[in-house]
Formats: structure tokens, C-alpha cells, sequence
């Protein structure tokens, strides 16, 4: 990757006199004061803006350190409220800004940079596709408009004992369809909370052999914008799981937004051949409240409720576990796991008085 970055000259930039500029300034804004403190250099700059990560920046920045030994003279970090950024003053017509998820790239009019510039840019985007289909790990959750790796710890769960039996026989049935190749469709998990919908989703996704990536709820209204639809064309064949999805499930009778039918575009329309991707969602309420056009053949891969251990694996489980309680009922795997702790119960305020 070093070999792509392009060759420029060392110009010597008197740093003093940009740090005292920003210990001086006024202004408030990000962006503002970089623009500027660069018209300080003697330009107002053109402003390219790239998506990145933690780990792309971390290894721009050690790219830029390895190919041009002398701008680490002229690189300081500016602390704002929220977020730390590195400022690389390259010449008096081109700086770095590189922040948690954004690189910048300020440049003037000056013929030269011009190719500079986008040769940079081209090598900032190698490195977003390198971590897009990066082999160690394929777990990547959705967050500021990219796709941010990160490892899930190893999880090991004795199907048979921590779920009914109908389980196992969906299991079996599941783990082909979902890594089929190029198909597409949708997968339901619900039940109530505690019944093990997420373990086993932490248990399904670690065998699977296709890329996972889970967005938070709050971000699926995304799944058919622009943004989104570009980066998921680097992510074809995916797995999405989306967690506590009610809101963007229901019925369209009773949901406003646009969620029912950004699923309905993914999973069997237009877009569901471009993509070929499958999607897990969880919820907790019933089934009766979704939205009939998600049930549909075709569409909808599998659909199971999670429900209480029954009342012989309870017992089996919580010996297992070490406990001497015997349920007299079914319970969660959360109330088993945690039957010893102290149950909390709300309690009305009494009213003292006349």
C-alpha cells in the first residue's frame, strides 16, 4: 500500500505559528477553525470528506508516518469536546485531518495537487475495501455510515440442553439455507425476553461461513437509503441481523415509517438481486402483530418462538448448574441462570397522611 502513495516534495511549515493560532482562536466549530487556520497557510481549501474507521485511520496514519519520515514535524492533534483529531500540514497547499470516523484531505488550487490528492484518495479507499473483505473476523456492526469490524468472543452452548427440541430441528434446517450462496430471504426470531434469542444468534452466526453484520435498531430505518445500498454492494451474500426490530415489523396499520417496506425491498424485491442478502431480526412481540407481507413464501425463510425450558430441561439445567432449587414451572434461560439472585420488584409508594 506504501508503494501507492504519491511522492511529494518536504516543504517545511512553521508549526509555532499554526499552534498559536488555534490556541487563540475563537471559534467553536470543527470545521470552521480548520479552514481557518489553513487560509493562516495561505489558501481557503477545496475539502474532500472519506467514511473511515478507527483501525483504517490507524493504518493511514502509519503509512503516512513510514512514506514521509519529515511531516511528523509538522502533525499535531487538536482536542475538541467529543473527539481527539491529527492534523498533518503536508505544504501551504495540501493537510490531513484525520479524526474517529472521517479523513480529510484539504487542498488549493495549485495544478500539482490535484493528482496528489486523489492518489490519496485512492489509497484511503483500498484501505476501507481491505477492511470490508478482510478474512480475520466477519462480524461488522453498521455505525456512521460504515461498516466497523469487531470480534465476538467465543461462545460455546449445548443446544440440547439450553433449548427445547424444536430448536435442534430448526437449527438443522437453518444453517444450510443461510449459507446458501447468493439467496436471499428473511429470518424471524421472537419470544419473550430471556428465552435465548441472542445467545442463540450468537451461537448460529460463529458457524456460519458468510459475512455477519448487525446494525442497531435505531439504524435500520437505513437499510434503503443511498448510503447504505452502496456500502451493502461491497457486501453482497451478507448476513444482517437486526435485534428488537417490533417497530420496524408491525403491521403497516399501525407503523407509520418507511421500515416494512425497506425489508420488503431487501428481501424479495428489486433490490434483493443485487444484494442477495438474509436477515435476522428478533423481537419479542407476537408473531399476529407483523406485518402478513413478511410472512410471505418466498420471503420468509423461517420463523421460530423461543419459549420457556420445559419443565424437565429446566430442572436437567439448573442441576447442571450447580443450584439446588427444583422449579415447580418452565422457566427462561434467564431466570435460570440467575435464580439465585435477589428478585426486585416495584413497590408503590404509601401515601402517610390524613
Amino acid at each position: 500500500m506504501k508503494e501507492m502513495l504519491p511522492h511529494i516534495e518536504p516543504c517545511i511549515i512553521d508549526k509555532q505559528l499554526l499552534k498559536h493560532f488555534f490556541a487563540h482562536s475563537s471559534s467553536k466549530n470543527y470545521n470552521e477553525e480548520l479552514y481557518i487556520a489553513m487560509s493562516v497557510l495561505g489558501f481557503i481549501p477545496s475539502k474532500i470528506a472519506i467514511k473511515t474507521s478507527y483501525f483504517i485511520n490507524k493504518d493511514f496514519c502509519l503509512l503516512l508516518d513510514e512514506a514521509y519520515p519529515w511531516i511528523k514535524n509538522q502533525s499535531f492533534r487538536l482536542q475538541f469536546n467529543t473527539f481527539e483529531a491529527i492534523l498533518y500540514v503536508i505544504n501551504n497547499q495540501l493537510s490531513i485531518s484525520i479524526d474517529d470516523g472521517c479523513i480529510d484531505i484539504l487542498y488549493g488550487s495549485n495544478k500539482n495537487t490535484a493528482p496528489i490528492v486523489q492518489q490519496l484518495k485512492l489509497v484511503i479507499q483500498k484501505l476501507n475495501e481491505k477492511e470490508c473483505t478482510q478474512s480475520e473476523g466477519h462480524f461488522y456492526a453498521y455505525f456512521q455510515g460504515i461498516f466497523r469490524p469487531f470480534k465476538v468472543n467465543p461462545y460455546e452452548i449445548q443446544l440440547n440442553e439450553h433449548y427445547n427440541d424444536s430448536l435442534q430441528e430448526m437449527h438443522q434446517y437453518l444453517v444450510p439455507e443461510i449459507n446458501e450462496k447468493n439467496a436471499k430471504g428473511l429470518l424471524l426470531f421472537f419470544g419473550m425476553p430471556g428465552t435465548g434469542k441472542t445467545s442463540y444468534i450468537r451461537y448460529l452466526t460463529r458457524i456460519l461461513n458468510k459475512k455477519v453484520i448487525f446494525i442497531h435498531q435505531e439504524l435500520a430505518h437505513a437499510l434503503d437509503e443511498s448510503a447504505f445500498i452502496n456500502l451493502m454492494l461491497t457486501q453482497k451474500d451478507s448476513v444482517l441481523v437486526i435485534e428488537d426490530a417490533e417497530f420496524m415489523l408491525v403491521s403497516r396499520d399501525q407503523n407509520t415509517s418507511f421500515s416494512v417496506s425497506s425489508l420488503l425491498n431487501i428481501t424479495d424485491g428489486l433490490l434483493s438481486d443485487c444484494l442477495n442478502v438474509k436477515i435476522i431480526c428478533t423481537f419479542n412481540t407476537h408473531i399476529r402483530n407483523i406485518d402478513t407481507a413478511l410472512l410471505r413464501k418466498g420471503r420468509l425463510i423461517a420463523a421460530y418462538e423461543f419459549e420457556k425450558l420445559n419443565l424437565r430441561k429446566t430442572n436437567a439445567l439448573l442441576k447442571k448448574l450447580g443450584s439446588s432449587h427444583i422449579s415447580r414451572e418452565p422457566l427462561t434461560l434467564a431466570d435460570i441462570y440467575h435464580i439465585s439472585d435477589p428478585d426486585f420488584q416495584l413497590v408503590s409508594n404509601k401515601k402517610i397522611g390524613f
